[in-house]
């Protein structure tokens, strides 16, 4: 019984330690997979019809309130894409400043569970989307497919968060993806004491 008490501790503790550890530290894969929280929380800083690229920030850590902007630079800009959801659904998704500018058009759609996309012309002003997530896994990824003028050479095009950060200087082009909702540190430990419960119960009663 002593001997399982402490297993139990050593698995929860070690679960708090992985939890933590991957919401400070960035991590990309050949997918370029962006892992941490810190380089997406805040509005990036730029000049709407002025600043060329695309703007993706999230309003919190666990990132479940998304907001995507897309700004011309005084000629007319062809911006298009997808987003797609894996282990998450929207919750809610509306148009930002569609077609309110000179010379611009905008059209949207998307399906409630795991997808949307998008094509706009921006010239002197942007437009975007806003939308929030819900959690349907563990572990969830949204995932972008971005264009300007048909192209996905774009990553010094991309600007993540207050510190705006490209997705060039992280190594990825318009086609990534990013773990969106992040499990709190206190969802993974609820969750692996469940499952050790279950499995010191399975025990006794075998």
């Amino acid at each position: 019984m002593k001997k399982m008490f402490v297993k139990v501790l050593v698995l929860i503790s070690c679960m708090f330690l992985l939890s933590t550890a991957s919401a400070m530290a960035i991590s990309l894969t050949d997918e370029y997979e962006l892992i941490s929280p810190n380089p997406i929380v805040g509005m990036p800083s730029y000049t709407a019809g002025t600043d060329l690229g695309y703007f993706i920030w999230t309003d919190d850590l666990t990132r479940t309130s998304w907001h995507i902007r897309w700004s011309g630079a005084g000629s007319d800009t062809i911006f298009s894409g997808n987003l797609s959801l894996d282990g998450a659904e929207f919750d809610s998704f509306k148009e930002f400043s569609f077609e309110s500018h000179v010379n611009s058009t905008a059209d949207w759609s998307f399906n409630n569970d795991d997808w949307a996309q998008y094509f706009a012309i921006a010239n002197v002003g942007q437009d975007g989307l806003d939308f929030t997530l819900l959690q349907t896994a563990v572990t969830s990824f949204l995932g972008f497919d971005l264009f300007i003028n048909g192209s996905q050479d774009i990553g010094d095009s991309i600007f993540f968060g207050a510190d705006n950060i490209t997705a060039y200087s992280l190594g990825s082009d318009g086609d990534f993806k990013i773990a969106a909702p992040v499990p709190e540190p206190a969802t993974l430990l609820l969750l692996g004491s469940g499952l050790v419960g279950l499995a010191f119960l399975r025990r006794r009663k075998s």
